[in-house]
């Protein structure tokens, strides 16, 4: 069985209207000006009404005032294109190593330009840093690939003195490398290593 009462409020001057039910429970349906008047707001139950608390704003980049950054992938990749429309051969730059993940695109690419700006490489450093990308590119395989690379030797190997003809040859290696093999690289001449096919 429901009970409707009336209470009115001292403080306020107003009615609450109050469902009681059997069990004792209570539940405020809203509050009047005059005691069976047309209810003017709603009220939840105080047992059931619970204290809003705010979560603290956690701070990120954006409310601190900074930009968003980029994904460095994506910061990498752009670089290397405006690389190559200024003529510059991308690989002949470790642009990850330059590139600092917690900036943005356009401070890395400051940067890169500041290296870039400082003086060209000399011929030896350039093939030089061509040989470390080649040779972390081969260790990247799987110890499967690189074992069958290094047990075959392909037509045209690729020596490390450094001259503008290998530089071609390197950039071709990196375009195909099963067509061609660098020495020292996934191609060993010792006494060690067997007979290798021709591919």
């Amino acid at each position: 069985m429901v009970e409707i009462l009336w209470r009115k409020n001292e403080k306020t001057g107003l009615w609450v209207k109050i469902k009681k039910y059997k069990s004792g429970k209570t539940k405020i349906l809203g509050v009047a000006k005059k005691k069976g008047g047309r209810l003017i707001s709603k009220k939840r139950n105080k047992e059931k009404k619970t204290r809003k608390t705010k979560m603290p704003k956690v701070k990120t980049r954006k409310t601190e005032g900074k930009t968003r950054v980029m994904p460095k992938a994506l910061q990498v990749k752009k670089i290397k294109e405006w690389l190559r429309r200024k003529g510059i051969d991308p690989q002949s730059i470790d642009v990850e190593a330059l590139v600092d993940e917690t900036l943005t695109y356009n401070e890395n690419l400051a940067n890169v330009k500041k290296y870039v700006m400082r003086g060209e490489p000399s011929l030896e450093e350039t093939y030089a840093e061509m040989l470390r990308y080649a040779s972390w590119l081969h260790n990247q395989r799987s110890e499967r690939s690189q074992i069958m690379d290094e047990n075959l030797r392909a037509k045209v190997v690729i020596s490390t003195v450094p001259s503008p003809y290998n530089i071609a040859l390197l950039n071709k290696w990196l375009e195909n490398p099963a067509r061609y093999d660098i020495e020292g690289i996934d191609v060993h001449f010792d006494s060690k290593t067997r007979k290798r096919r021709c591919r």
